[in-house]
């Protein structure tokens, strides 16, 4: 094994107070004592391939790691309204593909985002927008893309810039949500760098988004499609097999005030033909919300062959990951809440 990173550069990390949350907790230390130690995590290869399609009893025989997630708010951020929790994380390496298993205390389900409704004027529609959805962010750094070392607290965005960006390395980015892409079993594939990315994704590092904005920027915010039952859908996903344009001339008359459509359009069959269509879409995921809590299995090939924008997680002398994680509980698009955050932890691919 090969451990690379040295502790007291990530001690240092820690107490970078950059995007941490004021809030007081029992468990926040004064002056940066007090810390959990560095967590090393050795992936399972003897475990079977888990099914993509459930979440597979395999991982019962898997040894997991918990980490706090907001639980220090003096020197790594917290979700106000997600607090400090504990994050299970499993993982599994099967003929090539790296499976990750995470798994967080969330009560909600936060599905449905914002969305259109029929406005009091009885002929337009507005946008609902106090409302977000549940994400969780995998970070990876393998200790060659500079200097964040995948810190999610030197990453975040502030509150007068809408980007996660670094200070001139890469870090590859996993970002799964439970209105967008959750129906579409897949995680946004990110690629974070000195000119950071939009929160507000896809951004245009997606060229190929499996889901679009359901309405032009425009007053009247007319969707471009609803579903073909009409004003009687009230479920949270809107696919495109399932939808018919929307006419402003016609179908405005066929719902009543307070009537609503989703604000998103899902490409569900993207990942039922298996087509790649953009380096971007290349982690697929499984998720689950059950007992108040919110499971997510992610999985990718270590070496997906983009070089550019993908981190290859099988390279020759490279054993020992930086990762780190974020947790978002239903907060709206470039919202300046902060994540529940891990420390950073070493992921050991054997």
């Amino acid at each position: 094994m090969k451990y690379v990173l040295l502790l007291p550069m990530l001690l240092l990390a820690l107490l970078i107070g950059g995007c941490s949350s004021s809030d007081d907790d029992d468990e926040t230390p004064t002056n940066g004592n007090g810390l959990p130690d560095p967590v090393y995590y050795t992936v399972n290869t003897s475990a079977d391939a888990p099914d993509m399609n459930s979440i597979d009893a395999v991982w019962d025989g898997v040894g997991s790691v918990v980490l706090p997630a907001g639980k220090y708010p003096a020197v790594i951020a917290r979700d106000p309204q997600l607090g400090g929790v504990d994050l299970v994380v499993k993982a599994i390496v099967k003929s090539g593909v790296l499976y990750l298993y995470t798994q967080w205390p969330d009560a909600d389900a936060d599905l449905k985002h914002y969305y259109i409704y029929k406005n009091a004027s009885g002929v337009d529609f507005s946008k609902y927008v106090n409302r977000g959805e549940d994400k969780i962010y995998v970070m990876f750094d393998n200790g060659q893309n500079g200097t964040e070392k995948a810190d999610c607290a030197s990453m975040c965005h502030l509150s007068s810039v809408t980007k996660h960006f670094t200070a001139g390395g890469n870090v590859d980015v996993w970002v799964w949500k439970s209105s967008t892409t959750y129906p579409a079993f897949v995680a946004e594939d990110s690629w974070w760098d000195e000119d950071g990315i939009l929160t507000d994704y896809p951004s245009d590092l997606v060229r190929y988004p499996l889901y679009r904005k359901n309405f032009p920027a425009t007053e009247n915010f007319y969707p471009y499609f609803h579903h073909t039952s009409g004003p009687a859908f009230a479920g949270p996903f809107l696919y495109f097999d399932d939808t018919t344009s929307f006419s402003p001339g016609t179908d405005p008359a066929l719902y009543e005030v307070g009537d609503t459509i989703p604000a998103f359009a899902i490409d569900s069959a993207y990942h039922d033909t298996a087509t790649v269509l953009d380096s971007r879409w290349e982690v697929l995921t499984y998720a689950e919300h059950a007992g108040g809590k919110w499971t997510v299995v992610f999985a990718r090939e270590l070496n997906t062959g983009n070089a550019d924008d993908d981190l290859d997680l099988d390279e020759a002398g490279i054993d020992t990951l930086q990762v780190s994680i974020g947790l978002n509980d239903n907060h709206p698009y470039n919202s300046e809440n902060a994540h529940s955050c891990t420390f950073p932890f070493y992921m050991i691919i054997p």
